[in-house]
């Protein structure tokens, strides 16, 4: 039409004989309506979109984590030394801290932080 492109819905059915063998298909071409087009459209721009804030979901989480693995890494590295009673505390309380955080990070999701 006029030399632009419109969207279209095929549906396909198959033909058979009476042995059950198929021995053609029946298509179905139907032209969307221009409601149907601008439906088609906004859901494409929601989907991305929603890929779009995925891939930033995975990206901060990515930077979380990574400090994170450090801080567990060292206060790991300093619960083999010599500590007084107070700084065992202190390791203690950090671990506690890192375990909220991983469970945080490993409960995320888009809905979630969408949801508020």
């Amino acid at each position: 039409r006029e030399g632009k492109f419109v969207e279209a819905l095929l549906s396909t059915n198959k033909r058979a004989n009476a042995d059950g063998v198929i021995t053609g298909v029946f298509c179905f071409l139907q032209i969307a309506s221009s409601e149907l087009q601008q439906a088609l459209k906004v859901q494409r721009a929601t989907e991305k979109v929603a890929i779009a804030k995925l891939k930033e979901l995975a990206y901060i989480r990515q930077e979380i984590k990574n400090p994170l693995c450090g801080i567990t890494f060292t206060r790991q590295l300093l619960e083999d030394t010599d500590l007084s009673d107070d700084q065992k505390q202190f390791l203690d309380t950090s671990a506690v801290c890192e375990q909220q955080l991983q469970k945080v990070l490993n409960d995320m999701d888009l809905e979630s932080i969408e949801d508020g």
